[in-house]
């Protein structure tokens, strides 16, 4: 239940209030963790990658350089032509598109949020839903609906275990919506997933395509994740199977839907190291109606003259890409030294890691965790010194999940991952009932932060 701690709300408008009722647990759980973080807690949530700081420290100190001429007058709120055409290079390049993604294919926006918002904004109404198949990023709740009017209907249409679609699921939840009243626009996917840091295989991604296609649904694919992918350097068994396949580069996608219903985001934040940097395009190949909408929606999120051509002078150089198989295997060997299960990742900078067993055999009589249970062992983890992102805030279908980021360079890898793996080792029925006693005193820290907290 989110609530706030301000009562007089004369001053603001309802679509205002609306956005105090979504449920975001990932949002949630990042505002209670701050004043942890702050207070020197080790942050294995937030998925950013360390690895290339070096690498792109170097290549923006010699991109970047300042051009009165240019970078003083307002540019185009869509993103400079030199910046879609080099994005469009280096997508169709490195995605092996199909068809190759031009300029005009292309928007840019701050980060891939504004992307997916402005993206909401023009394929689906106030009171429309979206089918989001989970577990999912937790921000999607924030980016998709807030100020929207959009709601989401959710299915667990895959497993950790078990990564391909079921689409009976994916049936049943979209005739549950209609025989609900609600029009279903669109469906999203994070591919590679967050948080399980594994890809769809094209198989399925077909599937999408003539799933979304028999309903009309618009298909809007996050692939922030694209070139993080690391599957293919492994030397573990068994291998992951699916590599990282672009809905883009499908070779008959204009038979398996209407074009005009695929659209793509891509941001440059995790691939690149540049979380900061909020940049994103969204990919449009077939709807120029939809295109321009878009633009018209790029006025409210102008990306900057400075940042467009830093960024179009980075574009070029993506050499650093395989150090990610370091630091994932770099946690694994931790995680396997104190035998924690864990699901095998291809992609992304994070491990979803299962503590179902420490929670059961904290627990007098055994049973399966709850996701109060779940919670209580993420406050305890907290008060121990280390933040990771509990399953909940992914909509996880099962309690007892963590997701907890690798792309860190060694002197933060190995303390903290070290640390977590103590405090999960360690948590047994007498750490279980002092958590439960000091669980509310870690929820109270965050009174206060955003007016924003758990209840």
């Amino acid at each position: 239940m989110v609530k706030t701690t301000e009562e007089n709300f004369d001053y603001i408008s309802q679509r205002a209030l609306g956005n105090f009722e979504i449920y975001a647990p990932m949002r949630d759980a990042g505002t209670i963790a701050q004043e942890f973080i702050e207070n020197g807690a080790k942050d294995l949530g937030v998925a950013r990658n360390t690895l290339i700081r070096d690498l792109i420290s170097a290549k923006v100190s010699s991109c970047l350089e300042f051009q009165p001429e240019t970078d003083l007058p307002y540019g185009s709120s869509r993103g400079s032509v030199r910046l879609r055409k080099a994005f469009g290079e280096f997508y169709s390049k490195h995605m092996n598109t199909a068809e190759k993604v031009t300029e005009d294919h292309v928007i840019v926006a701050a980060g891939t949020g504004a992307a997916l918002f402005h993206l909401t904004m023009v394929v689906a109404d106030p009171g429309d839903v979206v089918l989001v198949p989970a577990p999912y990023y937790g921000n999607f709740d924030v980016h998709l609906r807030t100020s929207t009017g959009v709601d989401f209907v959710m299915t667990q249409p895959f497993s950790a275990s078990d990564f391909k679609i079921d689409f009976e699921k994916m049936e049943a939840a979209v005739k549950e919506a209609e025989s609900n009243g609600k029009h279903v626009a669109a469906v999203l996917l994070a591919n590679p997933n967050n948080p399980l840091g594994r890809c769809h295989p094209e198989e399925d991604l077909k599937k999408l395509l003539q799933f979304a296609n028999s309903h009309s649904l618009h298909v809007i694919v996050d692939e922030i994740y694209a070139l993080s992918t690391f599957g293919h350097f492994k030397n573990s068994a068994p291998p992951l199977p699916n590599p990282f396949v672009s809905i883009l580069s499908i070779q008959n996608l204009k038979e398996l839907i209407d074009p005009k219903l695929v659209h793509v985001v891509y941001g440059m934040s995790k691939d690149f190291g540049i979380n900061g940097f909020r940049v994103s395009f969204a990919i449009d190949q077939y709807n120029s109606q939809l295109r321009n909408a878009l633009v018209r929606e790029s006025f409210v999120s102008h990306f900057s003259s400075i940042s467009d051509r830093l960024i179009a002078n980075i574009l070029s150089d993506t050499t650093f890409l395989d150090k990610l198989i370091e630091g994932y295997q770099r946690a694994v060997d931790i995680l396997e030294s104190y035998d924690i299960p864990y699901y095998a990742a291809e992609a992304g900078h994070f491990i979803w890691i299962d503590a179902r067993k420490f929670l059961i055999g904290a627990m007098l009589p055994p049973r399966e965790p709850t996701t109060e249970d779940e919670v209580i062992l993420w406050c305890y983890l907290l008060e121990g010194g280390v933040y990771v992102v509990p399953g909940h805030a992914f909509h996880a279908e099962k309690a007892g999940f963590f997701r907890a980021t690798f792309a860190l360079d060694w002197d933060t890898i190995n303390p903290a991952w070290n640390l977590l793996c103590q405090l999960l080792t360690s948590f047994d029925i007498k750490a279980m009932e002092q958590a439960k006693k000091e669980e509310g005193e870690v929820l109270k820290k965050a009174r206060g932060r955003d007016a924003i907290l758990y209840e």
